[in-house]
C-alpha cells in the first residue's frame, strides 16, 4: 500500500476583512461577532477595528431608523373629528408602517436577540476597551523590532548602553541610576545584578544613587495599571457575556481558534528559527484536502512540470492556487475544497504571524497543495539526498547545512511553511542560514 503525504505549501500573507454590507449600512452582527472572535483569538488590533466598525454601523443603522421614525411620524388619514375614529387610528398606524418599511427598507438586518441585547447594554465597548488595552500593552514587543528583526528588551538595553557610557564619562551616580532603571524593566538580569554590585563597592558610591529614573517608574506603574484595568474587565466581560450566540452563517464564517494548536517542537529542539505545531484542521478537513488533491493534483503542477525536482527517489503531484481558482469556476471541483484551501492556508499565515511576533502583516506569495510518494528503493537514498520534511525555496541550501539568501532563490520570501495534510502538522522556519 502506498503512502502519499498530503503537503501545503504557503507563503504566508495579510488578507484583507471586508463587511457585508446590507441596504448600504454594514452588517453590525457579522462586524460585532468578527471583533469577538477576534478577541478570543487574542487578534488585539483586529477585534479593536472589528468592535469600531460594528458600533459605527450600529450607530448608523440607528440614525436611520430615528430619521424614519420622526419622518414617519407625520403620516396621517384625514383630517378634523374623523381621525379619532378607530378605522381612522389603525389606517394611520399602517400608513406609518408602509413608510418605515420604505424608508429603512432592509437596513433592518434582523440580528439576533442576543446582539441586539449586547448593544443596548454596552457589552460591545467592554471588548474594544479591552482589546484597546491588550493592543497597548504590546507596543513595546512591536517597537522592537529593527532591520525586521526583534531586539528582547529593547527599551531596557537603552539603560543598559547609559550605564556604561556614564561610567566611562566618570558619571557615577547617573550609571548607578541607570543599573536600577534596567533592573525595575528587567528584574532577572544576573549581569545588571552584577554590575550594581560593582558600583555599589566603590568607595564614592551612595545608596540613595540607586533610585530608578522617573519615566522609567511612571512607565511601570502605569503598565501595572493597565494590567489591573485588563483584570477587571475580563472578570467584567466573564459576568455579562462568554460568547454571543453566533447564528450558522456567522458560525461557518467566524475565524479559527487558534488555543487548539499546539507545539510539538520550537526552535531549542529543531536547532533553528522554525517550529513544528499541530491542530489545525480536523480529520474531516484533512480528508477534504486529501479529496481535492485526489480529485485535482497533476504530476509536476507547480514545479515546471518536473515530476522529481528535488530527488529522484520521490514524485511531486500538486495543484496550484491558480488551478483550484479555474476548476471551481467550471464546476469541477466542490467550491467547499476551494474554500478549506484558502482557509487552511489562512489560519497558517496568522499563527506564523502571531507566534514569531512580526511587527507588520505576512503576505501570500505561493500556495500549492503537493502530494509526495516515495519511489522504491527510497530506504537506500544517501544522506546527500534532498528530500526531506523542509524544502527552503527562499534560499540555497549548501553542504555544510547552511541555507544562503541569495538568487535564484525566492529570496522575498522572508517566512515559509509546510502543512502536513496526513499527520495535520505545520513546519515554518525563517529565511535566516540556518543548519538543517
Amino acid at each position: 500500500m502506498r503512502f502519499v503525504s498530503a503537503v501545503l505549501l504557503c507563503i504566508v500573507a495579510a488578507a484583507a476583512v471586508c463587511a457585508e454590507l446590507v441596504g448600504g449600512v454594514a452588517d453590525y452582527e457579522s462586524l460585532y461577532h468578527s471583533a469577538v472572535e477576534s478577541y478570543l483569538g487574542a487578534q488585539w488590533a483586529q477585534c479593536v477595528v472589528s468592535a469600531k466598525d460594528a458600533l459605527a454601523s450600529y450607530r448608523k443603522l440607528v440614525d436611520v431608523v430615528v430619521n424614519c421614525r420622526i419622518k414617519c411620524d407625520d403620516q396621517r388619514v384625514g383630517t378634523g373629528p374623523e381621525r379619532a375614529t378607530v378605522n381612522a387610528f389603525y389606517a394611520a398606524r399602517a400608513a406609518q408602517a408602509r413608510c418605515l418599511r420604505n424608508c429603512a427598507g432592509v437596513r433592518q438586518d434582523g440580528a439576533s436577540d442576543a446582539t441586539l441585547r449586547d448593544f443596548r447594554d454596552r457589552v460591545p465597548y467592554y471588548y474594544l476597551q479591552r482589546c484597546y488595552f491588550e493592543c497597548k500593552e504590546q507596543c513595546p514587543d512591536q517597537l522592537s523590532y529593527l532591520d525586521g528583526h526583534r531586539r528582547p528588551n529593547f527599551f531596557a538595553s537603552f539603560y543598559h548602553y547609559l550605564q556604561f557610557s556614564y561610567y566611562q564619562l566618570g558619571k557615577l551616580e547617573k550609571a548607578c541610576e541607570a543599573t536600577q532603571s534596567y533592573l525595575l524593566l528587567v528584574p532577572d538580569d544576573s549581569d545588571m545584578w552584577y554590575n550594581q554590585a560593582f558600583y555599589a563597592q566603590l568607595p564614592a558610591t551612595q545608596d540613595a544613587w540607586f533610585k530608578a529614573r522617573q519615566e522609567v517608574e511612571e512607565y511601570v506603574r502605569r503598565r501595572e495599571e493597565e494590567q489591573e484595568t485588563i483584570k477587571a474587565i475580563e472578570l467584567q466581560l466573564g459576568t455579562v457575556v462568554a460568547k454571543p450566540q453566533v447564528r450558522e452563517s456567522s458560525a461557518k464564517d467566524s475565524s479559527f481558534n487558534t488555543s487548539r494548536v499546539t507545539v510539538i517542537q520550537d526552535e531549542k529542539a529543531l536547532n533553528g528559527t522554525r517550529v513544528v505545531a499541530e491542530g489545525f484542521l480536523t480529520e474531516d478537513e484533512c480528508t477534504g484536502l486529501l479529496s481535492l488533491a485526489d480529485t485535482a493534483a497533476l504530476t509536476g503542477d507547480g514545479y515546471d512540470g518536473k515530476q522529481s525536482p528535488h530527488s529522484k527517489f520521490e514524485t511531486f503531484e500538486g495543484i496550484t492556487a491558480g488551478r483550484i481558482a479555474l476548476l471551481t469556476r467550471n464546476g469541477q471541483i466542490d467550491k467547499h475544497q476551494a474554500e478549506l484551501f484558502i482557509e487552511a492556508s489562512e489560519r497558517v499565515r496568522m499563527y506564523v504571524e502571531s507566534y514569531f511576533n512580526l511587527n507588520a502583516h505576512l503576505y501570500f506569495s505561493y500556495t500549492h497543495l503537493v502530494c509526495r510518494k516515495a519511489m522504491s528503493g527510497a530506504s537506500r537514498r544517501p544522506e546527500s539526498d534532498m528530500s526531506h520534511s523542509i524544502h527552503a525555496d527562499n534560499c540555497i541550501l549548501q553542504k555544510s547545512g547552511n541555507c544562503l539568501k541569495q538568487l535564484p532563490a525566492y529570496i522575498w520570501r522572508d517566512f515559509r511553511y509546510a502543512f502536513q495534510g496526513a499527520l495535520k502538522s505545520f513546519y515554518a522556519d525563517t529565511h535566516l542560514p540556518m543548519p538543517f
